[in-house]
């Protein structure tokens, strides 16, 4: 018998149709993997798409996304970038915004997204070390007994 993966590559809906037949026959993932010389677990793919949605299930199915979390609509981006502009508000005041007064539900990391496609992010600057103060000119170390300044 050809491998899984030769008949794959022949005809993918068939192959599929031809492991779902062995594994009707044996009840066992491992056994149908071992005479398809195949990986239990395209096995099992396979059983639970074909029980869940019949000979329909046995189709290929597109690689392409069916919903894009992170996309908004052009009116919501536009009033993202106006809240922006006339408020200041950074991703998390922005979001916490949309939600309490107009009743959106828009992620923080989404409209982050949004905010730097368009160039409104602020870059944050690294602090530098705190100043060095001079302690011994304080009237206090000067007036000490036994001090003797620089602690050697």
């Amino acid at each position: 018998m050809l491998s899984y993966y030769h008949l794959w590559k022949m005809n993918p809906t068939e192959a599929r149709r031809l492991l779902l037949q062995d594994y009707q026959e044996t009840k066992s993932y491992s056994q149908t993997a071992r005479n398809f010389a195949t990986h239990r677990r395209i096995v099992r793919r396979w059983v639970k798409r074909y029980q869940g949605e019949g000979e329909a299930g046995l189709e290929s199915l597109s690689p392409i996304p069916k919903s894009q979390p992170t996309r908004l609509e052009p009116h919501l981006e536009m009033l993202i970038l106006r809240l922006r502009d006339s408020s200041a508000f950074g991703p998390k005041r922005l979001h916490y915004w949309l939600k309490r007064n107009l009743h959106i539900e828009v992620a923080i990391s989404t409209i982050a997204k949004y905010l730097h496609k368009h160039g409104l992010t602020k870059k944050h600057l690294k602090r530098g070390t705190g100043r060095s103060f001079d302690w011994e000119s304080l009237p206090l170390f000067s007036v000490l007994p036994g001090y003797q300044g620089d602690h050697g």
